[in-house]
């Protein structure tokens, strides 16, 4: 039996042993991360968790993938410095809530897409920003491929940099068509400055919209 087989037979079979993971708060987080696996969903509590990295290191699969959410949605708020970072393929993230905090400007995005086949869908985020107007924060951030942010609500940026920018490899990011432009502004005034809010996407790449209900 050659590798190929091998390795399709594994990933079918690794469904049938997925598990909920219940993590409690922030200080079980890595350990979860760390042990899961493909059909694996991680279950976040209930309640305010504050400068949680969710530094996703391990993924799923395409029949499998693994998939993170808040235990009831919007009811997990990540507050702080709390960030989201897949840097594994074939991962979910559903139901999680950014408000009332800033990343630190070495992370420079809320949710960053570093792999390929993420979704993040059912999430908020609201009131996330920096002191200063001109500090680089983004609220998405795309440099993997295929990856899907859908369902979201976005509300009350403040600083005078794109809510979402998508990039290929030694490629600079070129303007949107205008499909999405007609639903995020493109400009937006923040106390009498122009500030640029527009989206920055390459079209291999897709984005929906929504409402986080």
């Amino acid at each position: 039996m050659n590798k190929t087989i091998l390795a399709m037979l594994f990933l079918s079979f690794s469904g049938l042993w997925a598990r909920d993971i219940p993590v409690p708060n922030v200080a079980a987080l890595a350990g979860a991360l760390g042990s899961a696996g493909p059909g694996d969903v991680i279950v976040l509590a209930k309640g305010n968790w504050a400068d949680a990295e969710i530094n996703v290191g391990r993924g799923g699969s395409e029949q499998n993938p693994l998939t993170i959410r808040g235990e009831s949605p919007g009811e997990t708020l990540l507050t702080g410095t709390s960030f989201l970072e897949i840097n594994a393929p074939h991962v979910v993230v559903d139901g999680l809530y950014f408000t009332q905090g800033a990343i630190d400007t070495k992370q420079f995005s809320v949710i960053h897409f570093k792999s390929h086949h993420g979704t993040v869908r059912n999430t908020a985020v609201i009131d996330y920003n920096p002191p200063e107007f001109e500090d680089e924060s983004y609220w998405a951030y795309f440099s993997g491929d295929n990856n899907v942010l859908e369902k979201c609500y976005f509300k009350g940026k403040t600083t005078c940099i794109l809510f979402w920018v998508m990039r290929l490899m030694g490629v600079e990011p070129t303007p949107c068509g205008a499909a999405i432009l007609r639903i995020f502004p493109t400009r937006m005034e923040m106390g009498g400055r122009s500030c640029g809010c527009g989206v920055q996407v390459n079209l291999i790449r897709k984005i929906r919209t929504g409402l986080f209900v």
